[in-house]
């Protein structure tokens, strides 16, 4: 998530008013949801794991899919963002909106694992944010929401060093080539793409839990 961040950051596309908005909800929830994991049986937890990944997946595809509710009313403001490819973009930022959405990307994020941005992402996407920008502000936001739940998640020895270690040299290359390729993305397919893997996610669960492999 810091090597995403970092480069999002470069490339001037994260919102940094809606951000801190989502933060603060989603580090306290985040850390619930980690807390429940405790308490709330295995065979749950990947059920509501696997629930989240098609419902945000479906949303993602097919945006009139009712998922994320947009939050219009009460105080707002508009927040600018200017990216380093001179684009200006122009964002609603509807305070109850990100609040609520945002903790419950942080008791998702807690409780099963699931990064925030499968619920921040579409949800500022119904606010009206551009899908590029959508992606690179809850990736900052995560940033936030993960170290918060894994404070939790090592105290209750949930983290494996080894299998961390390998994941995240994985995830660093990863990152480094989707953010030199999603500028050049059209924002519609770029969506649609999250959606894509979302969904292959949420099949690869159930086969893996349905043979035990």
């Amino acid at each position: 998530m810091l090597s995403s961040s970092i480069s999002y950051a470069r490339q001037g596309r994260i919102f940094y008013r809606t951000a801190l908005f989502l933060i603060i909800p989603s580090m306290i929830f985040s850390f619930i949801g980690a807390s429940l994991t405790a308490v709330i049986p295995v065979i749950i937890i990947t059920a509501v794991f696997v629930v989240v990944l098609f419902l945000v997946g479906i949303k993602m595809i097919r945006p009139g899919f009712p998922h994320i509710i947009p939050l219009s009313f009460g105080p707002c403001t508009d927040e600018v963002c200017v990216d380093r490819f001179s684009n200006r973009v122009t964002s609603r930022l509807y305070y109850a909106h990100v609040c609520v959405w945002g903790s419950v990307a942080g008791v998702m994020s807690g409780l099963t694992g699931v990064g925030g941005g499968v619920i921040n992402v579409p949800a500022l996407v119904m606010m009206g944010m551009p899908v590029h920008f959508a992606v690179a502000t809850p990736t900052f936001v995560i940033l936030f929401t993960a170290f918060s739940a894994s404070v939790v998640h090592i105290r209750l020895g949930h983290v494996s060093p080894v299998l961390t270690a390998v994941y995240s040299v994985g995830a660093v290359i990863g990152v480094q080539i989707g953010t030199r390729i999603a500028p050049g993305v059209q924002s519609d397919r770029l969506r649609r793409l999250v959606g894509v893997v979302l969904l292959a996610t949420g099949i690869l669960v159930l086969v893996r839990e349905s043979t035990g492999i």
